[in-house]
């Protein structure tokens, strides 16, 4: 057929040659015949023939162009076909159903999330899903009960775009709302964040200005010497009253004499002797931070430090009545105004001795007070700045030495052991072994350190040992459930049934072997299961809600007796098919006695998910006891639907 087209094509082109060739002969003798030449223009009508003759042609040779790659591939596609594989050809006839069911459902107007489903292979088990649903009742009603297919298909596209659009609408709504609401909530953070550190400078000044000052102990000091023992407990433990003074700044000092001013004059001079003496070392504190500052000259400087050695000399070992005759000696002496008189020198004297005089009154009341409330009181001797500190062993009239008392020298001077030389090492160890000086010794207030404590026996020796045993039983649980932290993720939360109970009473050393219930420290193992269903319905914005998917037991047995590690029992639960109780046991001291009067259940259980566990170690299972911690670990099986 394509030759007879060809030989068409082929005579119409000679003919219309030799019609060209007759009429330009007719023209030429028509040209040789006539006289002058005359132009003429060629026709519109035979422009129009001449352009549409050579757009057939040229559509003519496209045409042909395309049958022959359509001929190509065609003869391409059979050469495959004879060579290809029994499995290739399944695969290239699934991948053409694939591709034609993903044609359809685009017919279909389905979003992307749907195009892979088919009438065999749905979450919905509709053998029709890909025919569009025919709501017959609705379409009588709506006057379209002869509506065709494909004006149906093409109905349900539209609802289908509609619907789509919506929830995209909803989704960006919620995506706008959400961001809006996390802007709002950190302004509010930056806001509060604000207020807060102001809250906090705020809180910060009150506490500074409402914390106790040195007038506050000193009030309540004088309180403690007007009520007596009655009033004194042991929150109120005071140390010597001139420490208070110690560490003030200037203004410090200052608000300290006005304040004391104002408590004599509401005291009416019941203890001026003590705020008096309080006022001299308050001023002569006054008088060192402003030599510190530069605001005044220091005296002291004035007189070498042989000068005043010499008068640390004049006051030692003086009481203070001999202290007070020479105040006055003194006060006469400057009095007096002799020619040649160092008055720089006696000034500095009768200050120094003022501040002497002042702060053994203030240490002979404490002692007093200490004796009168017995071992409630703080009692701070500041010791002398020597080399090596001496205690002295007295017995006063009246007293008879204990067994631990030395029988030796009354009078030794103990060194440090860093002082000693290696060849008297063993000297010091047999001479302090034979005086007893391996025994307790009794001393005397008098001889004690600076910052010492003295405590009652039959009161403080119970605390110490009751926090020690606490703080010792702290420390192992501590321990324990470290241990039993390690590897915890964020899918994992603690796991208690028990509610936990404080401990009311203290163990002693000797209740260990009492019956007692272990602790424990457990994990729950938590997840999204992303089966088809869920794959299906939720997404990462909107999860499934979370399952169990397993647990970590640790309990605790560090007092076990029996070497036989403990068991755990799977017990069904009555109440309910979908859990069971595993209950721990194990020997002394964690199950009841049958010995004592009453009867308590040691054992600990706890109520979980009833489903099949995983018991492979690569699964990770563990059912181990060591180091007195049981763990039992497993996770759940998942089971993958499988037609």
């Amino acid at each position: 057929m394509e030759m007879a087209t060809k030989r068409g094509e082929g005579h119409s082109h000679s003919s219309s040659r030799k019609h060209k060739d007759k009429k330009h002969k007719e023209q030429k003798s028509s040209k040789h015949h006539s006289g002058p030449k005359v132009l003429e223009k060629p026709s519109s009508n035979n422009r129009e023939l001449t352009e549409a003759g050579a757009s057939k042609e040229f559509y003519e040779l496209l045409e042909k162009m395309r049958k022959q790659t359509k001929e190509r591939k065609r003869r391409r596609k059979e050469l495959l076909k004879s060579v290809e594989t029994a499995a290739e050809k399944r695969a290239r006839r699934l991948a053409k159903k694939k591709a034609k069911q993903l044609k359809h459902s685009f017919e279909l107007g389905w979003p992307g999330e749907y195009m892979g489903y088919s009438n065999d292979d749905n979450p919905y088990g509709d053998p029709e899903l890909t025919h569009p649903f025919v709501w017959e009742k609705k379409l009588e009603k709506e006057g379209l009960v002869n509506i065709s297919d494909a004006e149906l298909a093409s109905r349900s596209r539209q609802v289908l775009e509609a619907n789509r659009i919506q929830l995209e609408k909803i989704k960006m709504d919620r995506l706008m709302r959400d961001k809006l609401k996390s802007d709002a909530e950190m302004m509010r953070r930056d806001r509060d964040g604000q207020q807060n550190f102001h809250w906090t400078e705020q809180e910060a000044r009150f506490h500074l200005e409402q914390a106790p000052r040195a007038i506050d102990y000193l009030a309540a000091y004088v309180y403690c010497l007007m009520e007596g023992e009655d009033w004194v407990d042991d929150d109120y433990l005071f140390s010597e009253p001139q420490t208070y003074c110690e560490n003030l700044s200037l203004s410090d000092c200052e608000d300290l004499v006005e304040d004391i001013d104002v408590y004599k004059r509401l005291q009416e001079g019941a203890y001026d002797q003590f705020w008096n003496n309080i006022l001299v070392v308050v001023h002569d504190r006054r008088k060192q931070e402003a030599v510190k500052s530069g605001l005044a000259p220091d005296s002291r400087q004035a007189v070498s430090s042989a000068v005043m050695g010499d008068i640390e000399k004049i006051f030692e070992g003086k009481a203070v009545e001999q202290l007070i005759e020479l105040e006055a000696h003194v006060v006469a002496k400057i009095d007096s105004a002799e020619d040649g008189l160092d008055i720089a020198y006696w000034e500095l004297l009768l200050s120094l001795l003022r501040v002497r005089i002042a702060v053994t009154q203030l240490h002979q009341l404490h002692e007093k007070l200490a004796e009168t409330n017995g071992d409630r009181m703080i009692c701070q001797i500041k010791a002398e700045p020597t080399g090596g500190r001496e205690i002295k062993l007295e017995q006063g009239a009246g007293q008879t030495p204990g067994p631990s008392c030395s029988t030796g020298n009354p009078t030794r001077k103990f060194r440090p052991w860093s002082e000693l030389e290696n060849r008297t090492t063993d000297d010091e160890m047999i001479q302090a072994y034979r005086e007893g000086g391996y025994s307790p010794v009794y001393v005397s207030k008098d001889s004690l350190p600076a910052q010492a404590r003295i405590v009652r026996p039959k009161k403080e020796v119970p605390k110490f040992t009751e926090s020690n045993i606490s703080s010792a039983e702290k420390e192992s649980i501590e321990a324990f459930e470290n241990i039993a932290r390690k590897g915890m993720g964020e899918d994992e939360a603690t796991f208690a049934v028990e509610h936990p109970v404080e401990q009311q009473d203290v163990m002693r050393w000797s209740d260990r072997f009492l019956p007692r219930k272990p602790r424990y420290f457990n994990r729950v193992h938590t997840g999204f299961e992303w089966n088809k269903y869920n794959q299906t319905h939720y997404d990462l914005d909107n999860p499934p809600p979370k399952i169990v998917q397993g647990y970590k037991f640790n309990v605790f047995y560090p007092d076990l007796l029996d070497p036989t590690p403990p068991k755990f029992t799977i017990i069904p639960c009555k109440d309910d098919s979908d859990f069971c109780i595993i209950k721990f046991h194990a020997g002394p001291p964690y199950e009841a006695s049958c010995l004592l009067s009453y009867a308590t259940a040691n054992d600990v259980a706890f109520k979980i998910v009833k489903r099949e566990w995983e018991i492979s170690q690569k699964k990770g299972y563990r059912c181990i006891f060591q180091n007195g911690i049981f763990q039992l670990w497993f996770q759940f099986k998942k089971y993958r639907y499988r037609r």
